[in-house]
C-alpha cells in the first residue's frame, strides 16, 4: 500500500472522515503512532489531539503536514463508528475500532 499519509486531504465532508479514520489506521499499524488517541477542546475551539503513548509522536506531525490541525472532531469519527470511547482516569481516550482498519484492505 502506498503510504496513505503523503496524500493531500479530500474536499469532500463524507471522504474527509473516512480518510481520517484510514490514516488513523495506518499510523497505528506501521508504528508511527500509539493507539490510543486524547482530544480536548481548547480555549480557541481547536480540538487537540495528544497520542497518548508518546509525548512526542508523529501525530502532531501529520495533523498538521495533512490537515493543517484542521482534522474533522473525532466525535464525528465516534459517531461514524470509528473509534470507540473509554473512560480513563479524569478525561476520554478513543481506540479505533475495526471497521477503521478494514479501510487499510
Amino acid at each position: 500500500m502506498e503510504n496513505p499519509l503523503e496524500q493531500p486531504a479530500p474536499e469532500d465532508p463524507i471522504e474527509r472522515i473516512h480518510t481520517l479514520a484510514r490514516d488513523l489506521a495506518y499510523g497505528i499499524t506501521n508504528g508511527l503512532w500509539g493507539t490510543r488517541i486524547y482530544a480536548r477542546v481548547m480555549t480557541n475551539g481547536r480540538e487537540l489531539w495528544l497520542d497518548t503513548s508518546q509525548i512526542n509522536s508523529e501525530l502532531d506531525k501529520y495533523l498538521q503536514n495533512k490537515w493543517n490541525h484542521q482534522q474533522l472532531s473525532v466525535d464525528m469519527l465516534f459517531s461514524f463508528g470509528y473509534v470507540s470511547m473509554y473512560e480513563k482516569e479524569d478525561r476520554s481516550e478513543y481506540l479505533l475500532t475495526q471497521k477503521a482498519f478494514a479501510l487499510l484492505e
